[in-house]
């Protein structure tokens, strides 16, 4: 029995040891339970897509200070509401008044998108205030980010994006009402919302994507099924 806890401790932490002396012990087989099962599946998922959001963050973060210029277009980006989000407001007003044959039409999905965006929002707040709080990545002083400006952090959960909701959401209705502005808006969201997020520190890459998942969510559950989409 000493011999078999002595090489089980020399074999655990790599101790030299001499030939002979450890011999494998038959174990009895134990079953794992399966919610004991379910729940290392659930912790193992967590811990990849956490190391996954570190390395994603750190990638690049090493481009703050190789691009200095880029730096100040990115970080002029995050605060400038013109560029963000003036652009669907304009779409959206563009696609009410214009003259169509299914103006009527388009003008309810219209709606529907500026509602599945303010809901979506509430279901965001809601969750970041229930589940367990989210530090920013530039907050967390495992990674040594280092951004070129004030954050200005607010004490809001991360997790999930409010940013990514509202785009994403706006994008995906935009989609309904013509396939070639839905594209435009997913893009302008990726390009010009999430991704100044993503690299300052200011979200995690889980953040932004399931911020998109609770946009896509909330316009299903919200949708009208008789608005089919127009083109």
């Amino acid at each position: 029995m000493v011999q078999a806890v002595l090489c089980g401790i020399a074999v655990c932490y790599r101790v030299p040891y001499q030939p002979g002396v450890c011999r494998s012990v038959p174990a009895t087989p134990v079953a794992p339970r399966a919610g004991a099962t379910n729940k290392n599946m659930q912790v193992a998922l967590i811990s990849g897509i956490v190391a996954l959001d570190d390395r994603v963050v750190v990638w690049l973060g090493q481009f703050v200070s190789k691009w200095p210029l880029f730096n100040l277009f990115v970080a002029w980006l995050i605060d400038a509401r013109i560029v963000k989000f003036i652009p669907f407001v304009l779409v959206i007003c563009w696609l009410w008044f214009e003259k169509t044959a299914m103006q009527e039409l388009r003008r309810r999905i219209l709606l529907e998108a500026v509602l599945t965006s303010l809901a979506a929002v509430f279901v965001a707040r809601f969750l970041a205030l229930t589940l367990p709080f989210r530090d920013r990545p530039v907050a967390n002083p495992d990674l040594h980010l280092v951004i070129p400006f004030e954050a200005g952090l607010r004490t809001w959960s991360s997790f999930p994006s409010d940013h990514a909701i509202v785009a994403f959401a706006l994008a995906a209705s935009l989609a309904r009402v013509s396939p070639l502005v839905g594209i435009w808006a997913l893009l302008h969201a990726l390009v010009f919302i999430s991704f100044p997020r993503l690299y300052f520190g200011l979200h995690y890459p889980s953040d932004v994507i399931v911020g998109a998942l609770i946009s896509s969510v909330t316009l299903i559950a919200i949708k009208d099924p008789t608005n089919a989409p127009l083109e």
